[in-house]
């Protein structure tokens, strides 16, 4: 039963965010101990990604580089 309450709480952050930041229109996942930016998609009362996307080498978020 613990095992099973821990892992419904480790799902609430997804619940209230699929991503942690949009940049020029792309939703990311940072990371910030790896320095890493992840493509994720958009919650689904939001609108999808449509046409070509251009995802960057890296983006700038609050001032850090992130790849």
């Amino acid at each position: 039963m613990n095992k099973l309450y821990l892992f419904l709480l480790s799902l609430l952050p997804m619940l209230a965010s699929a991503y942690d930041a949009e940049i020029d229109g792309i939703c990311y996942n940072l990371n910030s101990e790896t320095n890493q930016a992840e493509v994720t998609y958009r919650s689904s009362s939001e609108k999808s990604y449509s046409g070509t996307i251009v995802i960057p080498s890296s983006v700038t978020y609050k001032k850090k580089n992130m790849q």
